[in-house]
């Protein structure tokens, strides 16, 4: 069983320890702080092996192996990253950042007792440390003269299928043979729920024979099954080929991220690649899912728009809502933005210019959205780059639908080292079957600069 994993985010060093590497000339504090600028911007094993070098040449710099740490935890390798924290505590015993990562992995490796502890111990030497990573998925419970302790606020038991990827790359001079990125299970608009056909989940995904400009050059396959983890690929992929859409060219291609049943007729909301800097929304319809037509781009003002995700205004049940990823004419990094409709005419929709963007965070690409109501809360899934790390999905919410706070929850993490999925993990598809629930999502591997397969992960012992 695998916890929601609670991610590490790159601390800051208490100000006492500081002291110890500001104006520091030796060659083991260049080299950390080499491994720091390049942990900053990603390049984890970069970073890995200048904290090794520093360590080499000061076998008791404890900043290095905590910050070494970080960096193991970043690519996933958590017990890893326990040692190194393990031997920057043993070098210093009132390091507080090392107790606290520490017990975010213990506590990510189901482990909470030894969470619990170290949490106490972090807050006991450093009890004015103000770290927003303390918040995410924990509250904290004062309890008399003990000081606080970790309460774990919510456990949700999201499994990597065993099956994973349940759709992956095509054999060799196949359509899919190079690419196979997002996906949509035709749903009915009122509920969310998926609409099987004759008893059977199809999945509806995005694939490529070529990457010359990336996931661009994609068309659009299916894969049908009555087992949400186990699908076939249907005979006669790809379903809508980009060329039926008069995309044929380099960076361009079309990529499917829904399919909504409304009022009797099936809408597919694609992103329309034109080239490398045109993104467009684009819809098509049909009766049988088989025989797609009317295409036409929707939404195409800003310098990108990017993957739709559909709803049922809960306000107002003749509405729709769309949820996209966007780049203004003026911007650098995308942010989740939405759009109104009438149900009676799904293909005119109005930007929410009062509202837009409706979760933002600057020098971040926030992406993929997906948004369920229940209760009066909306949850919304997304893909974001953390500060350190690979694309993630993570999860946010508010009751008003607009101006969602960015968070640092993830809610599926990408993958072991060298595992199909330990590098982008991201477009999470959230679908729900009477109790059982599951998130599919597009994902790729460290050194692929594509996306080569679907996973799923769920809340069962037994699939729907």
């Amino acid at each position: 069983m695998v916890r929601q994993f609670i991610s590490i985010v790159f601390l800051l060093l208490a100000p006492s320890l500081i002291i110890t590497t500001i104006g520091c000339s030796s060659d083991a504090c260049k080299h950390y702080d080499a491994g720091v600028e390049l942990h900053e911007q990603g390049c984890l094993q970069d970073a890995i092996t200048e904290y090794d070098e520093a360590i080499r040449l000061n076998p008791d710099y404890a900043d290095a192996y905590y910050k070494r740490g970080c960096a193991y935890c970043d690519l996933g390798q958590l017990e890893r990253s326990i040692e190194d924290y393990n031997e920057a505590i043993r070098l210093d015993p009132k390091h507080a950042y090392a107790y606290h990562n520490r017990a975010l992995a213990y506590y990510n490796l189901g482990q909470l007792g030894q969470a619990i502890e170290d949490y106490d111990e972090a807050i006991r030497l450093n009890p004015q440390q103000e770290d927003p990573s303390y918040i995410y998925s924990w509250a904290v419970d004062t309890r008399g003269d003990q000081g606080p302790k970790l309460v774990v606020e919510h456990e949700i038991d999201w499994v990597k299928s065993e099956s994973n990827p349940i759709i992956s790359l095509g054999g060799v001079g196949e359509w899919d043979e190079k690419v196979v990125y997002s996906m949509a299970v035709p749903a009915n608009i009122s509920n969310g729920q998926p609409v099987k056909q004759d008893s059977d989940y199809w999945i509806f995904y995005s694939g490529a024979g070529d990457t010359k400009s990336q996931n661009h050059e994609t068309s659009i396959g299916l894969a049908i099954s009555g087992d949400v983890e186990a699908p076939s690929k249907y005979g006669s992929n790809p379903v809508i080929n980009r060329s039926a859409v008069n995309l044929s060219g380099n960076s361009q291609g079309i990529s499917v991220f829904d399919i909504k049943l409304i009022e009797s007729k099936y809408y597919m909301f694609l992103m329309a690649n034109y080239s490398d800097t045109d993104f467009r929304i684009a819809m098509m319809e049909s009766t049988d899912l088989l025989t797609w037509s009317n295409f036409t781009v929707v939404l195409s003002d800003n310098y990108k728009d990017h993957c739709p995700y559909i709803i049922e205004d809960p306000d107002d049940a003749s509405r729709l809502i769309m949820y996209f990823a966007y780049i203004p004419s003026e911007g650098e990094v995308f942010r989740i933005g939405r759009a109104t409709a009438d149900k009676t005419s799904p293909y005119t929709w109005t930007y929410d210019l009062e509202n837009n963007p409706i979760l933002y965070n600057e020098g971040k690409n926030i992406l993929y959205p997906f948004v369920e109501y229940s209760e009066g809360t909306y949850t919304m899934y997304f893909g974001k780059y953390p500060e350190t790390g690979y694309f993630r999905i993570y999860e946010t919410s508010n009751t008003v639908g607009t101006s969602f706070p960015d968070s640092d929850t993830v809610l599926v993490n990408y993958g072991e080292s060298e595992t199909w999925d330990d590098s982008y993990v991201s477009v999470p598809r959230k679908y729900i079957s009477g109790n059982h629930e599951w998130i599919y999502y597009a994902a790729r591997a460290s050194g692929s600069n594509v996306y080569t397969g679907i996973g799923l992960v769920h809340n069962w012992e037994t699939s729907p």
